[in-house]
């Protein structure tokens, strides 16, 4: 594991930390004090890694090589009653990064949010559901942009207990049947839908809809990107029988 390099200054990674089971954790990049138990991974090498800027937590393009980088927050411990919230945008709309998301628990790897194109310059939220896990994981940030891009950014890292005040779209938002034959049928109307396999890949995507039909799909576990008409991301998983 790199360190972490904030304004210029080099953090010692800190995996002795001890894991965080008070909520809500919340972290805006906003002093280098806050990053004592946040770690980097450069894992091609390059010397680029994720650091502060703007209050933000950033990754800078490299002109010769695409990006494989990571952020680990400190480990959580999870009950099923928590939700994670942060927002992602990039430098400039023309160059697009690429983003992901995984749990980490030492050992391996669950993907909780599939690559995603980020081109916008405004913050989006993400919301994502960690009700179904429990056990001590790591938050992993995976920037996978392109040779040449510019800059990812992320912000307002937030982790809140079901016990406390849930997220407005979160608390009212449903899918359902989940597990599901096929039909999947959402609370409201949405602005899109974006439907990913375990592995990443994007298998649907509509517009403007209320549900979305699995039937041409594989058995197995999906996972639902929902953009609501506020512009807030929802992330949801569905079991196909």
């Amino acid at each position: 594991m790199a360190s972490l390099y904030i304004t210029n200054v080099n953090i010692t990674s800190n995996n002795a930390c001890a894991p965080i089971s008070t909520y809500p954790y919340e972290n805006d990049f906003s002093d280098v004090a806050q990053m004592t138990c946040w770690t980097t991974e450069d894992e091609n090498e390059d010397g680029n890694t994720f650091y502060l800027e703007d209050n933000a937590l950033c990754y800078r393009y490299n002109a010769d090589l695409g990006a494989e980088d990571d952020v680990y927050s400190p480990y959580f411990v999870l009950d099923g009653h928590q939700t994670l919230t942060f927002d992602y945008y990039c430098g400039l709309s023309s160059y697009p990064e690429e983003l992901k998301v995984y749990l980490y628990d030492g050992s391996s790897f669950t993907i909780i949010m599939s690559s995603t194109e980020v081109t916008n310059t405004t913050p989006i939220t993400q919301t994502i559901d960690l009700s179904e896990y429990t056990g001590t994981y790591k938050i992993d940030f995976y920037c996978t942009s392109e040779t040449n891009m510019f800059k990812l950014y992320i912000d307002n890292f937030k982790i809140e207990s079901s016990s406390g005040v849930e997220d407005h779209s979160k608390a009212e938002f449903a899918l359902y049947p989940n597990p599901t034959t096929g039909l999947v049928n959402l609370s409201e109307v949405v602005s899109r839908v974006e439907v990913y396999d375990f592995s990443g890949r994007m298998v649907m995507a509509d517009e403007n809809v209320n549900s979305i039909n699995l039937s041409s799909q594989a058995n197995g576990v999906y996972i639902f990107r929902i953009i609501t008409n506020d512009d807030n991301v929802i992330t949801k998983k569905v079991v196909k029988k």
